[in-house]
């Protein structure tokens, strides 16, 4: 029996929704831009499907809360991701 068998529901993620989201909230607010929140693995959506379709999307701002998440979403933010100041870093890495 597999995890979605045993869970019951099957969660789908529509990335064109998301998508679709930023632009509405980009045409509510033409003054600046609009950054994407993909802290939490993207709030349990992956962050990294998310962060990549905000970018075909036209999205350049990203917001994390960890330098983990930064790197996640590294190769899709144009402009380096925004990592809140409050968040405790956990682990020391390299800068690649």
């Amino acid at each position: 029996m597999s995890t979605a068998d045993r869970a019951g529901a099957i969660l789908e993620i529509d990335l064109a929704a998301i998508a679709a989201n930023w632009r509405l909230l980009c045409a509510m607010h033409p003054a600046g831009p609009v950054a994407g929140v993909v802290k939490a693995d993207g709030y349990g959506l992956g962050a990294r499907p998310v962060a990549q379709a905000l970018h075909a999307a036209g999205c350049r701002h990203f917001f994390v809360a960890l330098l983990d998440e930064a790197l996640e979403i590294r190769p899709f933010a144009a402009r380096r991701p925004f990592v809140s100041p409050r968040a405790p870093c956990t682990q020391q890495r390299k800068h690649r």
